[in-house]
């Protein structure tokens, strides 16, 4: 089973095998990815290496362009959407990966995600602390903010681009 939803169109990114070879030649720390490639140092032909590698080359780059985490109890996964090869990239948290996209569209995440609050309440029917805790990326903070209204109760706390705000009953309010 492919990890990449459109993996005919990852392959089809002009540029792209060579990029992902540039980065399975080159030395890591954590992985020795030079294993995957053939005796004659190309791209294997194996498509779960194939796809190893292109899974690898993209987080690695650590190019991520949106951030959405939760605390990990909830059935909604978190997300985050890397640039790579000039192409985005959505990782879905459940080992999905959707792309290439031409866009960041981090409002569709966090609309899918306000949608179906309903099941993400506590008993008085406010959001579950926990459910998104961090926020950011390639966006600004008030982005953000008018997007996470829905997601974060009065009083509880987010994270984002690396600042916490405690939503308040106007909206969310830098902590200081």
């Amino acid at each position: 089973m492919s990890n990449f939803y459109n993996w005919d169109d990852v392959l089809q990114v002009e540029g792209i095998r060579e990029e992902v070879l540039k980065f399975a030649r080159t030395d890591n720390e954590l992985d020795d990815f030079k294993a995957y490639l053939k005796e004659d140092g190309s791209l294997p032909d194996d498509e779960r290496e194939l796809q190893y590698l292109f899974k690898h080359a993209i987080e690695e780059t650590r190019d991520v362009v949106f951030y959405f985490y939760n605390d990990g109890t909830e059935n909604i996964g978190s997300h985050v959407h890397y640039k790579f090869h000039g192409k985005y990239f959505e990782f879905d948290g459940q080992g999905m990966i959707m792309g290439p996209l031409d866009y960041n569209d981090p409002e569709i995440i966090l609309g899918l995600t306000a949608d179906d609050i309903e099941g993400h309440l506590d008993e008085e029917g406010v959001p579950r602390d926990g459910l998104c805790v961090s926020v950011g990326g390639e966006f600004s903070d008030e982005y953000f903010a008018k997007h996470c209204l829905k997601l974060i109760a009065v009083g509880r706390k987010l994270e984002i681009n690396g600042r916490m705000y405690v939503r308040t009953e106007t909206g969310f309010e830098l902590k200081k």
